[in-house]
């Protein structure tokens, strides 16, 4: 499958990442969105908003949605956990990351 992404910054303390589908053998349509809230002005403390919807070609998929709601809960966890530890210590990666994020938001190549 090929999805399209778009990153913005909403405003101070606000981003938003959305994706949708443009190809799929096996998928009519996806569309999904993360919404990243800081409610500091450090970025200390944020939320984490996530939404995606994948509508399948097939109706057979209905049989899966409990696996892959589950699959779905682990893979944001699992991405919580890894922020968790590059916070807490990994701050040279975590500098690094934040740098591209902001080129990348200000429409600068970062590479």
């Amino acid at each position: 499958y090929v999805h399209v992404h778009q990153m913005q910054k909403k405003n101070d303390g606000h981003y938003q990442m959305t994706w949708q589908l443009v190809e799929s053998d096996t998928t009519e349509a996806v569309y999904g969105q993360v919404d990243i809230l800081s409610t500091d002005k450090n970025g200390f403390k944020s939320m984490l908003v996530y939404q995606n919807l994948v509508t399948p070609q097939s109706g057979f998929a209905r049989l899966f949605r409990n696996a892959m709601v589950a699959d779905v809960e682990k893979s944001l966890k699992a991405t919580i956990k890894e922020i968790e530890r590059v916070w807490k210590s990994e701050s040279d990666l975590l500098k690094n990351s934040m740098r591209i994020l902001n080129m990348t938001l200000n429409d600068q190549n970062p590479y």
